[in-house]
């Protein structure tokens, strides 16, 4: 849908090319029909009142246009703050529950630093104590 509006014609407001023309009508009804019409026949009375009626339509499709263009503005305003707020405790949620599986993590391996490092020292002294036992005999 293009927002660009057409230019409008002086005389009766509307967007050009939308209007009757009432010679264009006594020349479509010459050719189509047959039958001239005078500039003052009741026929093209209605040609003014159908321009009439265009007119207020155009007014009024443009007014709800605004107002609609308006109210979804407003919602997709609306829809973008409740997604970037969705957004950001995702976010939020998935770095605290990261942290705390890295911590639970560091927390498996620390107990097993620890465990290895009693290990290795007890293994040091039984090295040492044979070394020792060893050189006595």
């Amino acid at each position: 849908m293009s927002t660009e509006t057409k230019p409008k014609d002086e005389i009766s407001g509307l967007p050009e090319g939308i209007e009757l023309d009432p010679k264009a009508i006594q020349v479509l009804l010459i050719s189509q029909h047959k039958s001239p019409v005078g500039d003052d026949d009741p026929i093209l009375m209605e040609v003014t009142l159908f321009n009439k009626f265009l007119l207020q339509y155009n007014k009024l499709l443009e007014f709800h246009n605004a107002k609609l263009t308006d109210y979804f503005s407003l919602e997709s305003d609306k829809y973008l703050s409740i997604v970037k707020k969705s957004a950001d405790d995702v976010k939020k949620g998935m770095s605290e529950e990261s942290i705390k599986k890295i911590s639970s993590i560091l927390n498996i391996h620390k107990n097993c630093i620890i465990f290895l490092s009693i290990i290795i020292t007890l293994a040091a002294i039984i090295n040492v104590a044979v070394f020792v036992f060893r050189a006595i005999q």
